[in-house]
This record gives structure tokens, sequence and C-alpha cells, in this order.
């Protein structure tokens, strides 16, 4: 095999996502995405007002439609299983991974080092945990990297520019469809192209800018004019920016919070750069990759900023708000030491050997990561007491069912979201006795009327309305 390296890609890449992505248990924001997608899958709302549970009493609004429209498509196909959601995440990571080998293709179209890039995301640990646990900024990264591709056929090859630019625009509003403003960042990219690149006027830049705003634009019009989609809009503007603003959601006590998280993230990828240029010639010396493609590796780190800096406007920062941002990262530092690798490629060609080694280890990554994911299918990689509390309450009270609860518990947003997401079971606060079902933790004083249910709960007692 001439190439081995591609093969060691797939393996890490597999060898990262696949044996945790089929276990049970996942990150609580995860679960409320899956929740709302099942629930749409089961007539549960509509595309503008999605339905999470009973409990609420209003609409979803806390995050725009799209993703649990196309989500919910999945679960209409696949059923409710707790695979269904997981599946939509490995078909969303392969997308990406596309996209990103096609990006670079576009602008090292002889190249042989499609593989590096992707290779340098995946490898970001926010990257395959974000899609270990079905969190959104997944799906609005195949959508930002759909843009780009587009971007870079009208900027970078000049081939038939404005219909490439009104595509990415359309992009663009499929990512904010999915994610919001933090979804448009790539409007920016023109301006940024103008900066770094500097091949057209600022005259030629506005019109590049105008085309792909083009198509938001008209959507925020036809937006404001179609009720549906204005309270949509503005409940969600109402859920998330009135309550960020309100510091009701501050997950950080700095604003350069992000800026750590980004920092802890890339650790490996710097690494990797760093031994990739020791390791070849010119020992610390700048790369020839920076030397000849720096316009676009600036272009690609600008990009990078677009989309992490407005994150650093408020307190509620989390590391996976990164993940649509990082392939713009990676794909900067492939071009920096692409000239390096394909000399290390040319290397390994003369040693048949460690070529062959490289390769097979590669795919016994792969196949030991396809077997370990068939083998913990289904077993909890968290939450294991929450998860088997929850199947023991629901074989008594059946699903779909709603249950009374205490403050505390009803904000064990973790156990609510499960109980949703499994068993249709709606946790509601209220202990009065028109409610047959009562759920505290062991710790938790029993209000009278209701008698403990039998079952060998690890953190929940299950109480009956006494007859």
């Amino acid at each position: 095999m001439k190439n081995p390296l591609p093969w060691l890609t797939i393996g890490i890449c597999c060898a990262l996502l696949l044996p945790t992505l089929f276990m049970d248990g996942m990150f609580m924001d995860g679960v409320l995405y899956s929740s709302v997608s099942k629930n749409y899958a089961h007539g549960l709302g509509t595309f503008w007002e999605h339905y999470y549970s009973a409990a609420s009493g209003v609409a979803f609004h806390e995050q725009p439609p799209l993703m649990f429209f196309l989500q919910g498509q999945f679960f209409k196909v696949l059923g409710d299983s707790i695979y269904t959601e997981r599946i939509y995440s490995l078909i969303a990571a392969l997308i990406c991974s596309g996209l990103i080998y096609r990006c670079w293709k576009i602008i090292q179209p002889s190249s042989k080092t499609g593989w590096l890039p992707v290779l340098f995301w995946f490898t970001i640990p926010i990257t395959f945990y974000a899609f270990i646990n079905n969190l959104e900024e997944c799906t609005m990264s195949v959508f930002v990297l759909a843009a780009t591709v587009h971007l870079l056929r009208a900027l970078h090859t000049k081939q038939r520019e404005t219909l490439h630019l009104i595509l990415a625009g359309l992009m663009i509003l499929l990512a904010g469809l999915t994610k919001g403003v933090q979804g448009m960042f790539l409007l920016a990219a023109p301006f940024v192209w103008f900066i770094s690149v500097r091949d057209k006027n600022f005259i030629g830049m506005l019109r590049q800018s105008f085309l792909v705003a083009l198509v938001p634009v008209l959507f925020v019009i036809y937006a404001w004019f179609v009720p549906a989609v204005h309270n949509s809009f503005a409940a969600y503007f109402s859920a998330r920016f009135v309550a960020t603003f309100n510091h009701s959601h501050d997950t950080s006590g700095s604003r350069f919070h992000i800026l750590f998280e980004l920092l802890q993230g890339i650790i490996g990828l710097l690494v990797m750069l760093g031994i990739i240029l020791f390791t070849t010639k010119n020992r610390f010396a700048i790369s020839k990759g920076w030397r000849t493609h720096k316009k676009l590796i600036l272009f690609f780190a600008c990009v990078a900023v677009t989309g992490i800096f407005p994150l650093m406007i408020t307190l509620e920062q989390r590391g996976f708000y990164l993940v649509p941002a990082l392939p713009f990262i990676a794909l900067a530092a492939a071009l920096i030491v692409a000239p390096n690798v394909e000399l290390m490629r040319t290397r390994l060609k003369n040693r048949r050997k460690l070529t062959a080694f490289i390769s097979v280890f590669g795919m016994l990554l792969m196949v030991g990561a396809i077997v370990s994911g068939v083998l913990l299918a289904g077993k909890p990689k968290r939450d294991r007491d929450k998860l088997e509390d929850l199947a023991l309450i629901a074989s008594q009270t059946g699903e779909n069912e709603i249950i009374a609860a205490n403050h505390s518990v009803k904000e064990d947003w973790g156990l609510n979201t499960y109980a949703m997401r499994k068993y249709g079971i709606t946790i509601k606060e209220d202990l009065s006795l028109e409610n047959q079902w009562l759920l505290l933790q062991k710790t938790d004083a029993v209000p009278e009327g209701f008698q403990r249910v039998s079952i060998s709960t690890s953190i929940y007692n299950l109480y009956r309305k006494a007859r």
C-alpha cells in the first residue's frame, strides 16, 4: 500500500468515536434534543412550534427548529431506540469529514494529504465529544462546511461565482435555522477573504457579501410577515437572548473562558504540528506551507476567529460551542505542515515494512473500534444509576405518564430528559394528591397520602397515591 496514512486516520477517528457512540447515556443537552426530535416524529408539535413535555406548558423554543425536524425524520424511519440519534450523529460526522476533505481538494487539488485536516479536526477532543453526545453544533457544522465548499468554489477557484455565493448563503441560513445567530458567522467570509487574500477590490467584496447575504435577508423578510415563523423566532430570542444577557444561563465567570477551552482543546493538535515539523527537514524552521499558503492560512484562521470571538459577548460559554469553528483551525494547521507531510509520505514509499505496519495498525484500530462499538452498544457509559432507576420506575408507571415530584427532582434535568426521551414520562413539580405517582429522592420526606412502591432503586423512591 503506497500511502498508509489515510488508513491510520480512519482507524484513529473510528477509535475516538465508535466505542462509546452507541452506549447509553448522554450529556443532558443531547438527550433533550433527541426528546424533542422524537416527539416531533410522533406528531407532537410542528416545525415552528416544537414540543418537549407537558410540564413546560408552552412550545419548545430554546433552539431554532431545523435539527429537530431533520432528526425527527430519522425517528420516523428508524423508530425510538437509543440508536436513532447515534446513527444520526454518525452520519453527520461522516458528512462533515467528507466536506472537510472536499474543502481541501478545492484548495489543494493535486495533494494526496486530504486525510490530514480530517485527522487534525477529529482528534480535537471537543469534536468527537460533540458527536458522541448528539449536540446541535454537529448539525450546524454540516451546513457551515457545506457553505465553505461553495465559498471556496466562488472565492478561490472563481467557478460560477454568483451561483456558489447564493448557495453558500442558503447553507448559512440552514446553519442559522439550526443554531440561531451563532450559525451565521460565515456571512463575514467575503470580507475576511478581502482582507486576507486581497484579490478583489472593495466594490467586488461588497457584491460578494450581498450575494452571500441575499437568501438569509429574504428569509428574514419572509419571517417578519408570516405569523407562525415570526412568533417562533420571537419566542426563541426571548427564551435564549433575554435569559443569556440577564445572566440566567451563565456557565463561566470570565468572557475569556472560551479561549481557555480552545487552548485546552488544541493542545494535541499543537503537539502533532510540532512533531511533524521536528521530524522533517528544516527542523524548527518556519514551514514551507506558511510561506506558500499564508493567505489561505490567514483566511481560515480569521474565519475561525469570527466563529469564536462572538461567543465571548456573554458568560454562557461551553467548550462545544467551538465545534463549528474547529474545521477552519484544522484546515489552517494542515496547510502549514502540508509540505512536511508530503515529504513524510514520500519517505514512507521506500520503507515497505513501516508502510505495511502503519496500514495494518490503522485497519486494526478500525476493526477494534467497530467490535468495541458492537460489544458496548446499549451499555451505560454515564448516569448508570439514573438509567437503571428510570427503567424500574417506568416498569411500574408505564410509558407516557405524568409523575409528580418536588422542586429538587424536577430540576434534575438529566433525569427529566432521560424520562422523556426513553419513556415519554413527564416529571412535573406538584405534590398534590391529584397525581397517581410521586417521585422523590431517597432522603426526601414523603407527603401524606402516598405509599412507597417496592422496587430496588438506587437514587429515587417511587410512590403511589394511597387508595
